[in-house]
């Protein structure tokens, strides 16, 4: 019987995938041990206590920091392929790449003209009048 070998690594991979997930699942039930009090309740990074008063002002920070982060997360995720065929590439392509890396570090730059990364930029900075 002769396996064609990238479905027969893919099976390999996808049965191991699933035994795992299944041991995970099943320690956790397993080891479970569940507590509800106070802490659970806490705000976690969301700024704002999670049964509170449905008006009461939050942060927008958070989110603000939140968003950049998944943004550039996901930009980084495009250099993985152009890593693994790094070799494959013509000069084209590793002229795209650094136009790409270009645009981020001008993006970055713009974030910090801004501020958009300081925390309370102007919010805790007290002037007391002496006249």
């Amino acid at each position: 019987m002769v396996f064609h070998e990238p479905l027969f690594s893919f099976l390999i991979y996808f049965i191991v995938s699933v035994i795992l997930c299944c041991i995970i699942l099943i320690s956790c039930y397993l080891f479970n041990n569940p507590r509800f009090d106070n802490e659970k309740n806490i705000s976690y990074e969301c700024g704002f206590k999670p049964f509170d008063f449905i008006y009461y002002p939050f942060d927008v920070q958070f989110y603000r920091v939140g968003i950049l982060f998944l943004l550039f997360d996901v930009e980084i995720i495009f250099f993985f392929p152009w890593l693994l065929n790094f070799y494959i590439i013509s000069i084209i392509g590793h002229f795209v790449i650094f136009v790409f890396i270009f645009l981020l570090l001008i993006g970055f730059l713009y974030e910090i003209k801004i501020k958009a990364l300081v925390w309370y930029p102007q919010l805790w900075k007290f002037t007391f009048n002496t006249q």
